[in-house]
């Protein structure tokens, strides 16, 4: 069959070789094998199934976070979704369209599976956990949450859209004197949250931008069910998330973004050191960049923050002359910081082929919007025109 789609539609042809289709056709019936994309990067990993499924099962046997489920769970969710959402319907705190989007008809069991995040080790790489709860019977109130709560995390002190929305800041930024920087990173941030304690940060931040006393029942049963009900499926297997939220919600990053600034509020904020010597602090979800006053001695509040709560725990880098956030390598120059490209060393090219099936647009827009990426992102002239040649090279590749 597949030689007679060769070139058939829109006179495209195949930019894979017989030999190169063979081998991937051979690749993915290898049951011996499991082929993923990685964590970041862009790159792909075959991994030895044996090796990817006791990542898995070391996550899964967690079970401060995960435990053995069953299909006739799901079914008490649906009915208890229809209950919650009926009585909000007849309360009139959602109307007839809400609640037929809310309530989820022929949803799927979702399915658990992990990245490899071959930029903490090659060998033995960690996985970051993925359910991915595309059409299940969560999915609509997950999205719906989100969108209740996502104009309430971008009133957050220490919110940050993304690289260009810090580039945008460091152009405000001026220091005297001799400075550090650093990033901090929230270990495991979204199965990490105590449900109670998350709960509370969402009510918290409910009160706080006057929702209605109605409105924040409803709002915080349904975050309860999102919380309480994740289940899902490994193998044979069903499991329930008992701690925290799942990579794959919709809801996860506001919830964890409103968890952190509650944290922040009680921990971070009110210390004598962040007081004393924090000059800038940035945070996206669970990446923090800052710059401290103090000496690299006086971080030592790093190792206090990791004793004031039993599940949230940080690591830290600092440099005072450069430091790596997000996609950007920030740079001490003067009073000022500059930025420039950050690849990790695990990154590899995966630009599409221009021979890719893919629209004309899409190909064509690619390199516009690479390139601009390149000028926006690096701000010294010079090392703007390598990073550019650069890119030229991985077009070419």
């Amino acid at each position: 069959m597949d030689h007679l789609l060769d070139g058939f539609i829109d006179g495209k042809h195949p930019n894979f070789s017989k030999l190169e289709r063979q081998a991937l056709k051979d690749l993915r019936e290898n049951k011996s094998l499991t082929l993923k994309p990685t964590d970041k990067g862009g790159a792909l990993v075959i991994m030895n199934q044996v090796d990817y499924v006791k990542e898995v099962n070391r996550q899964l046997n967690d079970t401060d976070t995960y435990s053995v489920s069953h299909v006739g769970e799901v079914i008490q969710l649906e009915k208890l979704i229809d209950t919650v959402i009926s009585e909000a319907l007849t309360q009139n705190i959602i109307d007839e369209d809400l609640y037929k989007y809310l309530k989820k008809e022929h949803a799927i069991l979702p399915v658990f599976y992990v990245l490899p995040k071959i930029h903490k080790s090659l060998e033995n790489p960690p996985g970051r956990p993925i359910v991915a709860s595309t059409d299940s019977v969560l999915q609509p109130i997950s999205v719906f949450l989100d969108r209740v709560l996502q104009p309430l995390v971008i009133k957050t002190q220490s919110f940050i859209w993304d690289s260009k929305n810090v580039l945008r800041r460091i152009t405000e930024l001026s220091f005297t004197g001799p400075i550090v920087l650093f990033t901090w990173d929230v270990t495991s941030l979204y199965t990490s949250i105590p449900n109670r304690e998350g709960m509370t940060a969402i009510q918290d931040a409910l009160l706080k931008h006057l929702f209605p006393e109605e409105h924040i029942s409803f709002l915080m049963k349904l975050v309860e069910i999102v919380l309480h009900n994740n289940i899902f499926l490994f193998g044979d297997t069903v499991y329930k998330q008992c701690r925290g939220t799942t990579m794959g919600s919709n809801m996860a990053p506001a919830y964890a973004n409103l968890y952190m600034d509650a944290f922040e509020n009680q921990f971070i904020y009110p210390h004598q050191f962040f007081i004393n010597f924090v000059h800038t602090w940035w945070r996206y979800i669970d990446d923090v960049f800052g710059i401290w006053t103090g000496t690299e001695t006086d971080l030592t509040f790093l190792t206090q923050m990791n004793t004031v709560n039993a599940h949230i725990k940080f690591t830290m880098i600092s440099n005072p002359l450069e430091i790596n956030f997000l996609d950007l390598t920030l740079r001490v120059e003067g009073t000022h910081l500059v930025s420039d490209l950050f690849v990790k060393p695990t990154d590899r090219n995966s630009l599409l082929h221009y021979s890719s099936f893919h629209p004309e647009s899409t190909l064509n827009s690619l390199p516009r919007s690479q390139f601009t990426r390149v000028i926006r992102n690096v701000s010294n002239p010079d090392i703007r025109d390598d990073r550019l040649q650069q890119m030229i090279n991985k077009f070419s590749d």
